[in-house]
């Protein structure tokens, strides 16, 4: 018998010195970490904002332009409008579905707390739980926290 390793991610916040690492549901969401791994084939920089209406969450959007694999294409896999801590979820939205944008919404969400819910202006959006941070991410969590005080901050995504 053959053991696969299982593949991780690293998420830091380079300005406030903290890192996680998440293991990929990759038994529950198989298209969906293979899309996340495939555009991790070299770090990938978003800006984090504390979500408005969904609770607990850090909300990450994918530039289209640096979107590698066809993201739009994941399935619904693993869905959940009421993540637990430590979830990484994705979810696209099509054009002009949030709020009139002309352009797709590439959506990394990462919910640090209790009581998480995926409810926007537009209603429930499902999204796909694709990994989870392991081990004691609890500095990371601070960190997150902060990000609703302290504003937006750059986040890091590479293979673990």
């Amino acid at each position: 018998m053959k053991l696969v390793a299982q593949r991780t991610i690293q998420i830091s916040i380079p300005k406030l010195q903290v890192q996680a690492r998440a293991q990929l549901l990759e038994d529950r969401a198989p298209a969906t970490c293979q899309a996340i791994w495939d555009q991790l084939s070299q770090p990938l920089e978003v800006v984090g904002t504390h979500a408005m209406w969904t609770g607990p969450e850090v909300s990450m959007q994918v530039p289209p332009d640096q979107a590698i694999a066809d993201l739009a294409q994941i399935p619904p896999e693993n869905q959940t409008v009421f993540p637990q801590p430590g979830a990484l979820v994705w979810a696209y939205l099509p054009p002009r579905v949030f709020g009139g944008m002309p352009g797709p919404l590439y959506d990394l969400g990462l919910f640090y707390g209790p009581q998480g819910r995926i409810f926007l202006p537009i209603g429930w959006v499902p999204c796909n739980h694709f990994a989870h941070l392991e081990g004691d991410w609890e500095e990371f969590q601070q960190a997150c926290r902060r990000l609703l005080t302290e504003g937006r901050q750059t986040l890091v995504f590479e293979r673990g």
